[in-house]
């Protein structure tokens, strides 16, 4: 009888935070054993995070209409600002790209900032999947943030430019946008609406 099962991995390893591996097996392992899975894990992660890292139009295209989406999806009691994002001209450019696409990329930036299987607060016994929210910048920059598995996206949704975020990333210590205070995301967007009434 064949073992269909014979050439699966009898360990399922996870990285659960920058320096610690989460290593499941199903028969006993050495010392040596479980640093040799990890290792040839920590292989992996390499190269699949250069593929998930590198600028692709279709994933360009994917950010552009989840950005779209998750912006609705913030004011679905406001019909107003809905209406803002189907029809005003600063986000015309987006709405086009994510409908028809074109023969160029818009501009994105994607960075690993935290391990694939982070543990959520601490607890290994679970992880982060996603987290999303929007960036007003003062210079009048609207930025979409997702981070999946560890991987920060970001992407601009007025412009097909991401220049101005590597500027703010500097500014900031290289914080995700999605970590800072509530302070200073308040500052950002009351620079965003003042540099819209200049």
């Amino acid at each position: 009888m064949v073992n269909r099962f014979a050439d699966l991995p009898t360990e399922n390893i996870m990285q659960i935070s920058q320096d610690l591996h989460l290593v499941m097996s199903h028969e006993d392992k050495t010392e040596e054993e479980v640093e040799q899975a990890v290792f040839k894990y920590q292989k992996y992660l390499k190269r699949t995070d250069k593929l998930l890292i590198k600028t692709d139009y279709n994933l360009s295209r994917l950010l552009a209409k989840m950005a779209v989406e998750a912006f609705v999806y913030k004011c679905l009691d406001d019909m107003a600002v809905i209406d803002y994002i189907i029809e005003d001209e600063a986000f015309k450019k987006i709405r086009e790209y994510v409908r028809y696409g074109g023969n160029y990329i818009w501009e994105y930036n994607a960075r690993r900032i935290y391990a694939r299987n982070e543990a959520y607060h601490g607890d290994i016994t679970t992880h982060i999947n996603y987290e999303f929210d929007f960036l007003f910048t003062s210079q009048g920059k609207a930025y979409f943030i997702i981070i999946m598995y560890g991987i920060e996206y970001v992407i601009n949704i007025i412009d097909n430019t991401i220049s101005d975020y590597t500027e703010w990333l500097k500014d900031n210590h290289y914080i995700s946008p999605l970590y800072i205070s509530p302070e200073q995301r308040k500052k950002e967007f009351e620079g965003y609406m003042k540099f819209y009434k200049k």
